[in-house]
């Protein structure tokens, strides 16, 4: 399957953080995919750490779209074992993770709701 060929690439020394026209990489793209293959996304992170940390146009890092997707416990924590400091990353509506994780990524009000809680808790 694809994780073998991905495996293949990587062994020829494919760059796994070169990104698409959206700035998107291997980890963001493994991670989109459903069912994700935690084989997958464990390869691509552990063969190129900073991958977990490239932010797309949209500021979404793969742990911002793994919790957006509700991606799996362990490819969540992967993702964050790479680069602990994509917790506190922010797109570019100013959402963490978490809100991601919250809202969901189809919950546009939830994703409003989650920002102004931020916006309020930063004002204290």
């Amino acid at each position: 399957g694809h994780a073998e060929v991905v495996r293949a690439l990587l062994a020829r020394d494919a760059v796994a953080n070169s990104t698409d026209k959206k700035g998107r990489c291997a980890a963001h793209w493994a991670i989109k995919n459903k069912p994700q293959n935690v084989q997958l996304v464990e390869s691509l992170i552990y063969t190129c750490p900073q991958s977990a940390s490239v932010q797309d146009h949209l500021g979404w890092s793969p742990l911002h779209l793994a919790c957006a997707n509700g991606a799996s416990p362990d490819a969540v924590e992967c993702l964050i074992d790479a680069d602990p400091s994509m917790l506190e990353a922010r797109d570019k509506f100013g959402l963490a993770p978490i809100h991601r994780a919250v809202a969901g990524s189809n919950d546009f009000e939830g994703m409003l709701i989650a920002s102004e809680l931020m916006q309020s808790a930063e004002s204290f």
